[in-house]
């Protein structure tokens, strides 16, 4: 049963989201907003719905909202899912994973791999694309929730909706982390945690956190397939960096974001990305070490907006070109706060599976945040609050292997107790 200690706290979270609400307004004119009516009308109907329907309705509402503010969008995305669309364009050029950024200059391994290659493969239709994915993570829901409700609620829910409509690495990255608890093989289990490296590295602490919890046997092998999986990007990164780069090259930039607050432009540095990397790196490390406390402030307030504003996907968007932007932002907010809500309403008990799962979310972003931070980077907490809020009873037992039979460490040391006795 969920502590009473941690059910205050989760009513805390969803009191600061909801003060939070102001930050929005502040951010976002609220102009154009019947299109949010017809939006939430849509949902009301699908809630409504009989059980059977509830899951096919919200589908098809979800396919038409995401088509209409697809077609309502006006230019090239922003930021990140802009860098990632212009990747795409340059590996179907023949240039590869390169990218001629105006403030880092040219880059080679600074953006993850996996989301780039895929909407290269999808002939750069990223809609079509987020939405099979966004489909994928509906269906992994509905599979360890058992109800239809719950995997409604991720196709619909505003933030999810936001992050589909633009190339964004997190609809890949979150569909991966859902899929974890149903792989039946550990081969196929390491197969998809090495895809969410190589699509998100920020979150390579979950799957590795996740199998160590969970797997009583077959570790080595779930190990092995996720090492084969990386080595392709290991291997290429050598060739063109003559040294080992495990993840990306923009580590020492990100941290440099969590200290200055802003990204460091690179172009005037000598070398390649990494040795430019690595001097902004180090100059971020000498500023921590001589303010220590201005980092640590810089890192608190990134970790707080993170998780009690969830605007992320209205910035990848010019609010001034979609007027409905700053109505859906607040429908939005207002959605997160009432998920926490709901969180904090539930008692029943959570399994081992979901527990791991949480275990792992709550790791990630503890070593997430001393880096560039903010609600994206936590994308999968809204699907592991909808897995906590709305479970009704345990999938199917053939829905894990007899390898993810999932032990926690507490309950294992008593069988081996008992085991001895």
């Amino acid at each position: 049963m969920i502590s009473v200690a941690a059910r205050n706290t989760t009513y805390l979270w969803a009191i600061g989201a909801l003060a939070a609400t102001y930050l929005i307004l502040l951010r976002f004119p609220i102009d154009l907003v019947w299109p949010v009516a017809v939006f939430l009308t849509l949902a009301g109907f699908v809630f409504l719905a009989p059980r059977s329907w509830r899951l096919p309705s919200a589908i098809v509402a979800g396919m038409v909202i995401r088509i209409a503010a697809f077609q309502s969008l006006n230019g090239q995305p922003l930021d990140d899912p802009g860098a990632y669309l212009t990747l795409a364009q340059n590996i179907l050029s023949g240039r590869g994973m390169t990218i001629d950024n105006e403030t880092y200059g040219t880059l080679k391994a600074a953006y993850p791999p996996a989301y780039p290659v895929l909407l290269a493969g999808a002939q750069l239709n990223w809609l079509a694309l987020n939405c099979s994915l966004d489909l994928v993570a509906t269906w992994a829901i509905f599979r360890l929730t058992n109800n239809p409700s719950a995997a409604s609620l991720y196709f619909l829910f505003p933030g999810t909706i936001m992050t589909s409509i633009v190339p964004s690495k997190e609809t890949l990255a979150v569909a991966l982390v859902v899929l974890l608890p149903l792989c039946r093989n550990p081969y196929l289990s390491g197969t998809v945690a090495g895809f969410l490296i190589l699509a998100q590295p920020a979150w390579a602490p979950l799957p590795i956190l996740f199998f160590a919890l969970t797997m009583r046997k077959g570790w080595w092998k779930a190990l092995s397939s996720m090492l084969v999986v990386l080595s392709a990007w290991w291997i290429r990164n050598y060739l063109l960096f003559g040294q080992f780069l495990p993840l990306t090259s923009s580590a020492g930039l990100s941290i440099a974001v969590a200290v200055e607050g802003r990204h460091i432009p690179t172009l005037s540095l000598s070398g390649d990305e990494v040795a430019r990397a690595s001097v902004v790196a180090s100059a971020a490390i000498n500023q921590i070490l001589a303010d220590p406390l201005h980092y640590l402030g810089n890192v608190a307030r990134m970790l707080v907006r993170s998780f009690l504003v969830d605007d992320d996907p209205a910035e990848y968007l010019d609010w001034a070109k979609v007027r409905w932007l700053g109505a859906a932002a607040l429908v939005g907010q207002l959605a997160w706060t009432a998920l926490i809500a709901s969180t904090a309403r539930t008692a029943e008990r959570i399994p081992d599976w979901l527990l791991a799962l949480i275990i792992a979310g709550v790791v990630t972003c503890l070593t997430g945040m001393w880096f560039e931070f903010s609600s994206r980077h936590r994308a999968f907490v809204v699907p592991l609050l909808i897995l906590i809020s709305m479970r009704r009873g345990s999938p199917s037992p053939s829905t894990f292997p007899e390898t993810l039979r999932l032990r926690m460490p507490i309950q294992w040391a008593r069988r081996q107790s008992a085991d001895r006795i």
